[in-house]
């Protein structure tokens, strides 16, 4: 697409996590997604987030200790998240069983 010099873009990063060529099912809600070192939530390249990396130990650390003990936890049965937002997208809620 050509754009004329100095004309302002508005870009949806959220669209890129989407993108049906590189991720199977964009629109559900996968955790264990194959290709997520490809996920674009904290940009790429030297424009991307300075939290990233204390962000991603933060989410290391809270599942381990919620999952320490978790053998099987799972969605609960029938449920299927919505995904909401336009620049961050996640569900509103997870409804999730012990098995």
């Amino acid at each position: 697409v050509e754009l004329e010099q100095g004309a302002l873009l508005n870009i949806n990063f959220a669209a890129a996590n989407r993108d049906e060529s590189r991720f199977d099912n964009p629109n559900e809600f996968n955790p264990l997604r194959a290709n997520v070192k490809r996920h674009f939530s904290f940009g790429g390249g030297k424009h991307q987030c300075m939290g990233r990396l204390l962000a991603t130990r933060e989410v290391i650390e809270v599942l381990q200790a919620v999952l320490a003990d978790a053998r099987q936890l799972t969605f609960a049965s029938g449920y299927s998240p919505a995904i909401e937002g336009v620049a961050f997208r996640s569900p509103a809620q997870l409804h999730l069983q012990w098995k």
